[in-house]
């Protein structure tokens, strides 16, 4: 594995703790609303226009009061991005990351 997919499995697992760590709340707030931004700013770090960057970035992670958190939507959002973030990890380990083609420069040729 590369340095940069090291790194990225790290920032992935890292993300991944603090997620499992806020979803013990039970709600979302401050702490959690910048859990989600930077979350969302690794996977366009690392995995840019893949599909886990556009499955994380559609859940939906809505408050509510229900007592069972099978049908809490919070919860079940959390379980999602949980999804997400082991699935990153595991493609990272197994694939690598792309290295995005650069464009030519003005004046030379793609080849």
């Amino acid at each position: 594995m590369t340095p940069e997919a090291q790194e990225a499995v790290k920032n992935f697992e890292f993300k991944l703790g603090e997620l499992l760590a806020l979803s013990l709340r039970g709600v979302p707030g401050g702490d959690f609303d910048r859990w989600h931004v930077t979350t969302l700013e690794v996977f366009n770090r690392y995995l840019p226009g893949t599909h886990y960057d556009e499955r994380f970035s559609k859940i939906s992670f809505q408050e509510s009061g229900y007592l069972d958190h099978r049908r809490d939507p919070f919860a079940a959002g959390c379980e999602k991005a949980q999804a997400c973030l082991e699935g990153a990890i595991e493609h990272i380990e197994r694939f690598g990351l792309k290295t995005p083609k650069q464009k030519p420069k003005s004046g030379e040729r793609g080849e």
